[in-house]
């Protein structure tokens, strides 16, 4: 496990976590920060739903050429168009958070938020208060979440979406709001868009996506791009092009794991069949630039795929 999470129960990713970034077209200029510095939160219309939208300001910060993790974390929040601090509240998962857009319905933000806590104790405590002080509410480890932590207030784990969005937005449903709603909802999330403004809190968001986004690849795709067992460790032992091909593995999944499975099995399958093909996880990945072109393929998964290509054979040097 990686440091940040070692303290936090193991995961036990049975259903798949919400995400849930926006990427909504603001007016040219539009401001992201206050003069003093906090969050930019406006209101928002998303789909049938309404709420506070925290757009962000920053993109994950790479310096030189990424780690693995980094390269995965950029390119996944490039393609959802998410910033590293954003934070929403107008959609189906109660409070979404961070440049995936993970979700406090599936319990993942809440995770978050405590690898967050964890990160830097005292820098937590101090943009959180105004939300703790309003909903008493505070991240705890416990084994009746699926992600290992869930929000504790008044000595109750809140466990469902009414429990939740107590909380969060004293029981709006994010389609009808009062004005003590939309105060309880404002401080969240403000607070939350702050606290992963700080450069401090992108670790825990690398470690947080270190943990998940691996339970989130199918058997059969970690079979197909030769996933280690115990994932990877001693970067030096694969090639670029292999740790590209489970990166964009990685990234796809996040938005569909059957489809990433389909076209990883399918590539590896095809270039396994032709007898004049040349081995290695290079040619592997000039399979997936063809097979990404069948009609089978969803279009918004194969614009991702292409996006998501094109990024990591940039920031890990390979060549195609």
């Amino acid at each position: 496990m990686t440091e940040a999470l070692h303290r936090v129960s193991p995961l036990r990713v049975s259903v798949r976590p919400d995400f849930d970034a926006l990427d909504v077209d603001l007016p040219e200029g539009a401001p992201t920060r206050t003069e003093d510095g906090k969050a930019w939160v406006r209101w928002t219309k998303y789909g049938s739903y309404s709420g506070w939208y925290a757009s962000g300001s920053r993109k994950p910060r790479i310096v030189g050429r990424p780690t693995f993790w980094e390269a995965v974390f950029s390119v996944a929040c490039e393609c959802a168009g998410g910033t590293v601090d954003q934070a929403h509240c107008c959609g189906r998962g109660v409070l979404a958070l961070g440049g995936l857009g993970v979700t406090m319905r599936s319990g993942y933000a809440q995770l978050l938020l405590h690898c967050c806590l964890l990160a830097n104790p005292a820098r937590y405590v101090e943009v959180m208060a105004p939300a703790i002080q309003a909903s008493g509410a505070y991240t705890k480890v416990t084994d009746k979440s699926l992600s290992g932590v869930a929000l504790c207030s008044r000595g109750k784990y809140a466990m469902d979406e009414a429990q939740l969005r107590a909380i969060v937005m004293a029981g709006s449903d994010s389609i009808k709001w009062t004005t003590l709603q939309k105060t309880r909802a404002k401080v969240w999330v403000s607070c939350c868009s702050q606290l992963l403004r700080d450069e401090a809190m992108d670790k825990a968001q690398l470690n947080f996506i270190e943990e998940v986004t691996p339970n989130l690849i199918t058997d059969a795709t970690k079979t197909a791009i030769k996933w280690p067992r115990n994932g990877p460790r001693d970067w030096w032992q694969y090639t670029h092009s292999q740790q590209m091909l489970w990166a964009l593995a990685l990234v796809l999944a996040l938005d569909d794991e059957e489809q990433t499975e389909r076209l990883m099995t399918n590539a590896v399958a095809a270039q396994q069949a032709d007898q004049d093909a040349p081995l290695g996880s290079e040619h592997v990945l000039q399979r997936v630039n063809l097979e990404i072109q069948e009609p089978e393929y969803e279009n918004m998964f194969r614009m991702r795929c292409l996006t998501a290509g094109r990024l990591l054979s940039a920031y890990m040097q390979v060549t195609l």
